[in-house]
């Protein structure tokens, strides 16, 4: 029968019989790895019969027989420079025709508190005072900036149709053109389509050639070569029967005969060059200002080629 004291831990006798237990399993502890009474434990035993004994072993070395050793063979893992094959394989923003600095596919967010930043392009040399932030206004090609960038389109548009209404007003006094607000609206309106051509014409041509060097003289060549080929005869056309829809003509046929050749090679002896210096010198952004400071005189042209003096009755 076991005391009170015995079950609650407090009996002298079975405290130093504990105590002089505590020395023999640390010893026991000692000894086996794993602290376990296993006289046959193989943790730490070493492999039986050289690993040739029992079904999951290796095998001795001279066990296989179904090989024969022909030594060293070389390096299995080689290096190479990519093939040109891999590398046209990869997309890149340049094969894709995309422009990062390009303020027409990717034109600035407008906002109302949006600071006055120099235009890439430099039309805000570091000097302004818009690019230091300070007074003084702004300058006239800095506003048209402004406005470029927040709207390239329409800031284009704009522009033609205020240079062509011009160039109707300077064929009254020039060319001696008789016209009226009838006259004058329909440049504007055919300035701001032809405008809309020309601006679509520049982006695919810079992203259809986006992998040729764009200061080199071949490819200024070629691009004007295909605007004198492709452009000029299209805007010429397209400029003649415009004007002769607008003013109420029926036989457009019979004007395009007439006065299409002679304003096509006109055009080649003015936008020739004008184009070689835009495709050189001027961001693409600003072509089309180009083109209107050009065609402010030249429109003068086109206005007295194509006007149509309406016969007197008798």
């Amino acid at each position: 029968q076991v005391s009170p004291a015995q079950r609650a831990g407090t009996d002298p006798a079975l405290s130093a019989r504990a105590a002089r237990r505590r020395p023999a399993a640390s010893a026991m502890a000692d000894d086996k790895d794993r602290r376990s009474r296993m006289a046959n434990s193989s943790v730490n035993a070493p492999a039986k019969k050289g690993g040739a004994g029992g079904k999951h072993t290796w095998g001795a070395a001279g066990d296989v027989q179904d090989y024969e050793s022909v030594g060293a063979a070389g390096a299995k893992v080689t290096t190479a420079p990519a093939s040109e094959a891999e590398d046209k394989g990869k997309t890149s923003s340049e094969t894709l025709g995309v422009k990062l600095d390009s303020e027409s596919q990717f034109p600035a967010l407008s906002s109302g508190a949006a600071k006055l930043q120099p235009h890439p392009n430099g039309a805000w040399g570091p000097g302004s005072a818009a690019a230091r932030g300070g007074g003084g206004g702004l300058t006239p090609l800095q506003l048209y900036d402004l406005a470029l960038k927040r709207s390239p389109l329409r800031t284009k548009m704009l522009t033609s149709a205020c240079i062509n209404a011009a160039s109707e007003l300077l064929s009254y006094r020039f060319a001696g053109v008789q016209g009226g607000l009838a006259a004058i609206l329909r440049q504007c309106v055919i300035g701001s389509g032809l405008t809309g051509l020309i601006h679509r014409w520049y982006i695919f041509l810079e992203s259809a050639m986006a992998d040729w060097p764009h200061d080199s003289a071949r490819t200024v060549a070629v691009k004007t070569a295909l605007q004198m080929t492709i452009m000029e005869p299209v805007c010429a056309a397209i400029y003649i029967a415009a004007k002769g829809l607008l003013s109420g003509q029926r036989d457009i046929l019979a004007t395009l005969r007439s006065t299409l050749g002679g304003i096509v090679v006109a055009s080649w002896s003015v936008w020739g060059p004008t184009s070689m210096v835009q495709y050189r010198f001027v961001p693409v952004d600003y072509r089309n200002l180009l083109n209107n400071v050009v065609a402010l005189f030249f429109t003068v042209y086109l206005i007295a080629k194509t006007n149509v003096v309406p016969k007197k009755s008798s």
